[in-house]
């Protein structure tokens, strides 16, 4: 249930800025409001190194904030705006989760003063563990574990512990404590790797510090049975990848929804489409000392979505923040979202600094007087967890075209404000503190549209086949028909003549048929393409022309 006692609505020269008081939510488990984990394809395979890849900076880091109990809080709690007390000590843990039809992975960044594996019982060490039930069962706890679960253990550096047989797996120390990146084959996984597949998961993280288990982070129960009780776990899916693909690119699909700007994430303004991502802070700006990083797990993260439509880009922000200020002299020195956009992508160096391109936006909190672009609508709505930020960035102020397959330099920062001073800046992208006069350091982003239409026809096919497009040439839409023999993944990409992929038109396990896809080179320029259909049957290739 949503509460929102007070909204106060200011129009400013340049923004319609909205504030809201508090908002009281449950502290959310997952990126979706029926709870399920959505687990993206990916198309870029990440080193397996510890190391975060530009690819998981587009994959959902989810937060471990159920505390398994029986857990010892010996140090500092965080306070939340309502002033709930959230235990913390020294640890604090989140994972991202993606997948390809190779391998399931999984990349957890642990924030730990000491790491500690002094103990006989593995179980009792610094570890992370993993647990899947294949086929989502859920088997209560007097029937316990069946063949489709599994429950897999990684102890820090210890080659004795380290999960089922065949995985790839690095640690990594950093300053705040340490990363644990996996990879496990398919023919490990208990299930298939396969879009729409839903599965029972949970991830959890044990504390070692002072020679015992003190605490133990889950993301979706905090009872301490999961070892042999199934019923405990979360809910996860694979999701298709015609509904969301990642690689090292955000991706912003379109949305048939206006939202309206409030604030508040409502599922019928398109938050919560399956194919609109939920990107995470990354980077934090100049390598701020680990002291800085994570004061209280409310003290400071962000999270934000983004989609668009032929009117507006839309953005929306969550923040965790425990303490609200914007009492400095300087704007950017207060709690605000600043926004920095590279239109085509030139990515200057820093010694050309910004052109007619580039821009960037900075947004107070709870100040009118610093509120973007004119023209641009945004609303503020404190929460219990800190504060939400919703944004619509008309067409008109825009430096680049809404169209579909557009690129675009990209990059979101949040300052937080704790005692007067800015005292940390997050980022989506990079670490670097002059993004304010060095486009090359932002990431980028892609316009797609709301997934194509694979029609299946009536027909049985009896080979694995590519026709020729129809009409050719053409201006500027045109039908490619393909044939699969058996139930297979199979890709269907169109590239230029350079052999980059412009658009991927199918992606997926696809069973015996003939199938009919529409393929829109309106971003395109005139010229020869080659669309190509791959699948382990065999690969084929043609070429069409665009003329406008």
């Amino acid at each position: 249930m949503k509460l929102v006692s007070k909204v106060i609505l200011c129009i400013a020269v340049v923004a319609l800025f909205l504030v809201g008081s508090t908002q009281l939510d449950a502290r959310p488990k997952t990126q979706d409001p029926d709870g399920w984990l959505l687990i993206p394809c990916t198309v870029e395979e990440p080193d397996i190194d510890g190391v975060l890849d530009d690819v998981w900076k587009c994959v959902t880091a989810t937060r471990m904030d159920s505390l398994e109990a029986g857990g010892i809080d010996t140090t500092e709690t965080g306070e939340l705006l309502d002033g709930t007390q959230i235990p913390f000590a020294d640890h604090f843990t989140r994972f991202r989760a993606m997948w390809d039809e190779d391998n399931f992975y999984v990349f957890i960044e642990v924030v730990d003063d000491s790491i500690a594996t002094p103990l006989s019982d593995p179980w009792n060490n610094d570890n992370v563990e993993l647990f899947f039930d294949g086929d989502n069962s859920k088997n209560p706890q007097a029937t316990g574990y069946d063949a489709n679960d599994f429950q897999w253990r990684w102890v820090f550096e210890d080659a004795a512990n380290a999960g089922p047989e065949g995985n790839v797996y690095a640690w990594a120390v950093t300053p705040e404590g340490y990363n644990l990146e996996i990879a496990i084959p398919a023919d490990v996984i208990p299930f298939d790797l396969d879009g729409d597949v839903e599965i029972g998961f949970e991830v959890s993280n044990a504390d070692n510090d002072g020679g015992n288990r003190e605490r133990v982070n889950h993301w979706w129960t905090s009872n301490g049975n999961c070892w042999n009780n199934p019923s405990l776990f979360g809910n996860a899916v694979l999701l298709s990848p015609d509904v969301r693909e990642v690689e090292s690119v955000m991706d912003i699909h379109f949305t048939d929804e206006e939202p309206v700007i409030d604030g508040v994430m409502d599922e019928d303004d398109g938050w919560y489409a399956e194919d609109v991502g939920e990107f995470s802070d990354n980077e934090v700006e100049g390598g701020a000392a680990r002291d800085t990083i994570l004061t209280t797990s409310v003290d400071k993260q962000i999270s934000f979505r983004t989609m668009w439509n032929d009117d507006a880009l839309y953005i929306f922000v969550k923040s965790y923040d425990d303490i609200i200020n914007v009492d400095a002299a300087d704007p950017w020195n207060d709690d605000c979202i600043e926004i920095f956009i590279d239109g085509d992508n030139s990515k200057n160096p820093q010694a050309t600094g910004y052109d007619a391109n580039d821009f960037q936006w900075r947004w107070v909190y709870d100040d009118a007087a610093v509120a973007g672009p004119e023209g641009s609508v945004c609303a503020w709505l404190r929460t219990d967890q800190g504060w939400n930020f919703e944004l619509e960035l008309p067409a008109d102020v825009l430096p680049f075209e809404l169209v579909e397959e557009h690129e675009f330099g990209f990059e979101l920062s949040s300052n937080d404000n704790d005692e007067g001073v800015r005292s940390l800046v997050r980022h989506w992208w990079t670490s670097n503190e002059f993004a304010w006069n060095n486009p090359s350091v932002f990431g980028t982003a892609v316009l797609l549209g709301g997934g194509t239409a694979v029609k299946p026809t009536p027909s049985v096919a009896k080979e694995f086949n590519l026709s020729q497009n129809y009409p050719n040439p053409f201006n500027p839409t045109t039908r490619i028909n393909f044939s699969v023999e058996q139930e297979e993944l199979v890709r269907l990409s169109v590239y230029n003549t350079l052999g980059e992929v412009v658009k991927t038109l199918h992606y997926d396990i696809t069973a015996p048929g003939s199938y009919d896809v529409e393929f829109d080179g309106s971003a395109l320029p005139s010229g020869l393409y080659i669309y190509k259909l791959e699948s382990k049957s065999g690969d084929i290739s043609k070429k069409m022309i665009l003329l406008k």
